[in-house]
């Protein structure tokens, strides 16, 4: 049984659908601009021999891996409420929940799940609270290993090659 959407609900729904389009064109944006100028840093720091340069492009990998945590952890929240909003209009639907579920957060996805099925408000505020806060893949080990190799390599040209901090 389908049933209609009010005036309210189908605002949020709209708003939802807007705010996670906007979610993963953020987490682009963020991830070009951090490459950016992590690419700058360490063409500058080889032109002119700074191994402080080197670090400090190492860091900004981290940081944009931190920032993408963040991000990807509004979409868990955007996420759980477009499916408690499509589950309370069309219960029926299981399938439909589930697979949007999966395609957002495969990593989070069964906690996720308990989430929407939770009845009560508190047991969801206590799963949602006890997400993880971080989340496997590439979009988190590439960034934070090609950091890590980097301020390595900065404090190798430092240490050998008496490249300057500053």
């Amino acid at each position: 049984m389908v049933h209609q959407f009010d005036r309210f609900h189908e605002i949020e729904f709209e708003k939802l659908i807007d705010s996670l389009t906007e979610t993963e064109k953020l987490r682009i944006q963020v991830a070009t601009f951090f490459g950016t100028t992590n690419v700058i840093a360490l063409g500058i720091a080889f032109g002119t021999d700074s191994a402080a340069l080197i670090i400090v492009a190492g860091i900004m990998l981290w940081i944009a891996a931190h920032i993408d945590a963040v991000i990807r952890r509004k979409l868990v929240f955007v996420t759980i409420r477009i499916v408690d909003i499509q589950r309370q209009y069309s219960p029926d639907d299981k399938e439909t929940y589930d697979d949007f579920i999966e395609t957002v957060g495969r990593t989070v996805a069964p906690q996720m799940k308990l989430a929407v099925n939770a009845n009560d408000h508190r047991d969801r505020r206590k799963i949602l609270k006890n997400l993880p806060r971080s989340y496997r893949g590439t979009g988190l080990w590439l960034p934070l290993t090609v950091g890590a190799v980097q301020i390595v390599v900065g404090i190798i040209m430092h240490v050998f090659f008496e490249w300057p901090l500053m």
